[in-house]
């Protein structure tokens, strides 16, 4: 029993980083999420939501990091189209940055 409710602590804790990101409380859900990824047992969820977690904080290039991270420790990873899409859209508002900062 003891074993079973260790295998769901990072299960549980990716959920309540989720929760925690949606209610915006970006600190907390960082929380939860790296301390999944020190767990090592669900890393390719753990990168995967750190990486979302980041762009919501428009801190786009760690999310590009965690992204690129992930796809290169699980280049077949479930999270793969999401992740480039994500890259891409990284792409484009850096450009749109850079392009209004030469305005």
């Amino acid at each position: 029993d003891v074993y079973k409710r260790q295998e769901m602590v990072p299960e549980l804790k990716l959920q309540l980083g989720e929760i925690y990101r949606n209610l915006k409380e970006f600190g907390k859900a960082r929380e939860q999420f790296e301390e999944v990824l020190e767990m090592e047992e669900m890393e390719e969820e753990a990168l995967f939501y750190l990486g979302r977690l980041s762009f919501d904080e428009g801190k786009y290039a760690e999310a590009l990091n965690r992204y690129l991270e992930l796809l290169k420790k699980y280049p077949s990873s479930k999270y793969r189209v999401e992740a480039l899409k994500s890259i891409k859209s990284i792409s484009v508002l850096r450009k749109l940055i850079a392009k209004r900062v030469k305005e």
